[in-house]
Parts: structure tokens; C-alpha cells; sequence
């Protein structure tokens, strides 16, 4: 965990203002430095504030965002629920926002610092994914990037020109 603590805080040196730690637990020291260090974080895979935070009772907790969710629960309850039914067939599942696969953990301690603008914004682009309206350039079941398809880093590419586009971010290089 120190290792990857350090790297968030090379990250926060070099500018970065909102880290992610991805990787189940080694990207806890990640997110933990950068709260801990007063710089927001995001979590990954799991609710970040019940496992890394403790319930909000580990120092930094008032800087976790929210924490991206993989529902892999979901994929194996539908596996089971189809095979108890006699309707299990074999082969691959995609498992996504449209589906309950990806979902976001609650904002917990930081409910009020996200605005309503950013939660509309968060709906509509939860919608657009749903939907598959929302080019990522990135391939749903491999996860490699489609040529010609990934947006400039940075920005938000909704193919319907009513839903909003979020401010552009700035990233550590």
C-alpha cells in the first residue's frame, strides 16, 4: 500500500486534484494517500468508503467522491436465478450500467459537496451509457479501444446533442 500511497502523492505533485485507485486492494494506499493528503479520491470495485474508510471512520473519508462499483454480484445471481430455471446457456455475459453490472456507491460523506448540476450531469451520462449513446472508444467486451472511436482525454462525447457534456477535467500526465 505504501508504494501505491506514494504514487498518488507523485500524481497530487505533478497536479493531479482527483485520484482513482484501481485494483481492489492495492489501489486502497492510493486513494487513502490522496484523501488522506486533502485531495479528492475515487474508488474502484467495491464501496471504498465501507472497506478502505471504514465506514467513514479512517481519516480521509471526507474526500471520497464515491467509488465506481463492479457488480459482480449481479452477473452471479442472474447465472444462478437461470440455471435454477432451466434456462442457463453458456457463453459470455456483458454486464454494464444498462444492466446493473457498473454502478456508483453513494456519495456518503461528500453528498453535499457534490452540487446538483454534477448529479443531473452523472444521470445523464448513467442514461447515455445505459442507452449506448455514449461513444468511450472502448470495446464493451474486450475492453480494447476501438480505432477512430476514443474521445480526447479530458472530454465527453454524447452522440445526443440534447444531453448535457460535463466540464472537460484536468489529469495528471
Amino acid at each position: 500500500m505504501r508504494d501505491h500511497r506514494a504514487a498518488a502523492l507523485g500524481l497530487i505533485d505533478r497536479g493531479a486534484d482527483v485520484v482513482t485507485g484501481i485494483g481492489g486492494p492495492v489501489g486502497v494506499g492510493a486513494i487513502q494517500g490522496a484523501a488522506q493528503d486533502d485531495v479528492w479520491a475515487i474508488g474502484a470495485e467495491q464501496d471504498q468508503y465501507v472497506t478502505a474508510f471504514d465506514r467513514g471512520q479512517v481519516e480521509g473519508a471526507k474526500r471520497l467522491l464515491s467509488s465506481a462499483l463492479k457488480r459482480s454480484d449481479a452477473a452471479v445471481y442472474d447465472s444462478i436465478k437461470s440455471l435454477v430455471g432451466g434456462a442457463f446457456a453458456g457463453g459470455t455475459a456483458v454486464y454494464g450500467v444498462g444492466n446493473t453490472g457498473i454502478t456508483l456507491a453513494p456519495f456518503h460523506d461528500t453528498e453535499a459537496d457534490i452540487t446538483d448540476e454534477v448529479k443531473a450531469t452523472l444521470e445523464q451520462i448513467e442514461t447515455a451509457l445505459a442507452q449506448g449513446t455514449l461513444k468511450t472508444g472502448v470495446d464493451p467486451v474486450t475492453g480494447e479501444l476501438i480505432a477512430g472511436e476514443a474521445p480526447e482525454p479530458g472530454s465527453c462525447i454524447l452522440t445526443d446533442p440534447s444531453a448535457a457534456t460535463p466540464p472537460a477535467t484536468t489529469t495528471a500526465p
